[in-house]
């Protein structure tokens, strides 16, 4: 599927087209965080849209995101990606080496 360059649209630069990927990028990240809490509830019988939904009251708590989320038809594409999943276990593997490391220093004391 081509897409063809409507008439009415505007020509972004490069710079233009990098600030709004950014900004696309934070509200995907943001509602991917809420979407991974609200899974970590493990509610009963919640398809993946009820998921979703709730995903995206919780969102609009955060004053930034009062009006809603407004990137639905990106979320599909993105979610999924590396990028986007849940890196909580990277974070977990670098918190659990500085741990090691403190250990470390703490016994090379004693």
């Amino acid at each position: 599927m081509k897409l063809q360059k409507n008439e009415c649209w505007e020509s972004r630069n490069p710079r233009s087209l990098q600030c709004r990927l950014q900004v696309i990028e934070k509200a995907i990240r943001k509602l991917n965080g809420c979407y991974r809490q609200v899974e970590n509830l493990h509610p009963s019988g919640a398809s993946e849209q009820d998921l979703l939904n709730q995903a995206k009251t919780l969102l609009m708590q955060d004053p930034s995101y009062k009006k809603g989320f407004k990137f639905d038809h990106v979320w599909s594409m993105m979610k999924d990606t590396e990028k986007f999943k849940d890196c909580s276990s990277k974070k977990n593997s670098s918190k659990s080496k500085l741990l090691l490391c403190v250990l470390r220093v703490g016994q090379s004391y004693s």
